[in-house]
């Protein structure tokens, strides 16, 4: 088959930075075509899965993609709906979704995620999945000869709280410690950051990460957990070192000599000023993690995405019967896009499909998911005239 024949749909939510990325390591391989549902929210979800449809068929379209995480309405029943073509589902932070993501995921014929432990937890439950890296863009991140290594040391990224006790402990321990964040003005053009990471000895990565949506998740009990960062690869690909915080995800795709870890502030300041002091374990560690990264770019990586695509799906065995909170969930996301929208008639439409649609619920749960939209409808109509008096006002 001829390269770029096959045609790729990708269905996000709204526009966000990541997807740059995946729309170029697609690219290697297959026509893209996108949807964004923010564009489109003005139709009820019976309206936008038709759409859906009908560009699958317009666009003779091999297998959708849809953004899975942070709670839209793609869940089981939306996706099941998509009619003629592969499904698959793309997470980026699967942790803190994973129980929703393994429902919705059964009405998908494989499973894209950003984590490698990820990828093998929907394996376990039978799943074709596989672990995709984000940003690999050979073209973007890539190593330049002959550059001078004149920064010690590296972080690039948002410093929270967390990670700025670790900035700040490296540097009074006498370490040169650079960073850029979203806000400085060498961040925003990605060869600005290539080159600052081509000029740098060894990138520092931190994976420790907070919950973000608690009501959603067990973080009650758990105020953390260890996350698998792009970085990591986004430093390969440029031939600099990284030293990095532990995760039990690192070792399932990077090995010892390739990656050097730490689990305390002790042990990281002593992992720096060793590799800092010695330009052949400097070089040791860089090359071999280059040449890794080498095989997750973007060229060399489409191929094993094309052959998860490819594969025929596993015959899981799916329930129809969905928990409570699940299904309420996305009740709440339907209303709540269409009422921050402000449109009437999209509003209302919407409503009267989570009335009156058949979604096979139990009695209570119809009794409570109309409940519920009938209070939301009440504070539209009271909202309404309001904003429309505002606008009216503001002009």
């Amino acid at each position: 088959m001829d390269k770029n024949s096959e045609v790729i749909l990708f269905i996000f939510k709204n526009r966000r930075w990541p997807q740059e990325f995946i729309i170029n390591k697609f690219s290697h391989y297959y026509k893209t075509e996108k949807i964004f549902i923010s564009d489109i929210i003005e139709k009820n979800n019976r309206e936008i899965i038709k759409f859906i449809n009908q560009t699958i068929k317009k666009n003779n379209i091999s297998a959708v993609i849809f953004e899975g995480d942070h709670i839209s309405i793609f869940n089981f029943n939306f996706i099941k709906s998509i009619k003629g073509t592969k499904k698959g589902i793309l997470l980026f932070d699967d942790f803190m979704y994973h129980d929703i993501n393994l429902l919705t995921a059964q009405a998908c014929d494989f499973v894209l995620t950003g984590c490698p432990h990820s990828s093998i937890k929907f394996k376990k439950m039978g799943h074709n999945s596989l672990f995709i890296p984000i940003e690999s863009d050979g073209n973007i991140f890539k190593k330049y000869d002959n550059i001078e290594k004149k920064i010690d040391v590296l972080f690039f990224g948002d410093q929270n709280k967390y990670r700025k006790d670790y900035i700040d402990y490296i540097r009074k321990n006498g370490i040169n410690l650079k960073t850029v964040s979203i806000e400085d003005k060498e961040n925003p053009k990605h060869e600005d950051l290539v080159k600052l990471i081509n000029e740098s000895k060894i990138v520092i990565n931190f994976s420790r990460a907070e919950f973000l949506k608690k009501k959603y998740l067990k973080s009650h009990i758990y105020k953390n957990y260890y996350q698998f960062k792009g970085r990591l690869y986004q430093t390969g690909l440029c031939g600099t070192a990284c030293v990095t915080e532990y995760s039990p995800s690192h070792s399932l795709i990077f090995n010892e000599n390739e990656l050097i870890s730490f689990k305390s502030k002790e042990e990281c300041i002593n992992i720096l000023k060793k590799t800092l002091s010695d330009k052949k374990i400097l070089e040791f560690y860089a090359n071999n993690l280059y040449k890794k990264c080498i095989e997750l770019e973007d060229k060399n990586y489409i191929k094993k995405i094309k052959k998860l695509i490819d594969a025929d799906k596993v015959n899981l065995n799916i329930t129809n019967k969905f928990p409570f909170w699940y299904k309420f969930i996305f009740i709440k996301q339907r209303i709540w896009l269409r009422f921050r929208k402000e449109k009437f008639l999209p509003f209302f439409k919407e409503i009267f499909d989570i009335i009156f649609s058949n979604q096979k619920n139990l009695f209570i749960e119809t009794l409570l998911f109309s409940l519920y939209s009938v209070s939301y409808s009440f504070a539209f109509l009271i909202k309404y005239p309001f904003k429309k008096i505002k606008k009216v006002l503001i002009r």
